[in-house]
């Protein structure tokens, strides 16, 4: 909002609201996940949160995902060791 288009009779009511809402929001998000709401902090956050439902939803086995990396990331090394 500008000044010179408005007053301050206008704006500051539409400050103090908005002031509020992030306030509330900021008080939730913390109350939720014991965190300080940032906004890089809360795209993580709901982003986990989907690929949590999508590994529920197609039934994907964790800890054998994490062993096939790691098993990747050895033979990438003894590649890497063989090419010196």
């Amino acid at each position: 909002m500008i000044y010179g288009v408005y007053s301050w009779d206008v704006i500051e009511p539409i400050t103090y609201i908005t002031g509020v809402f992030y306030t509330c929001v900021s008080m939730g998000f913390y109350l939720r996940y014991k965190d300080d709401f940032e906004w890089g902090n809360a795209f993580s956050v709901f982003q986990a949160r989907k690929l949590r439902k999508l590994i529920k939803q197609q039934n994907i086995d964790l800890k054998r995902l994490e062993f096939l990396k790691t098993y990747k990331k050895d033979l990438e090394e003894g590649l890497a060791y063989l090419k010196k």
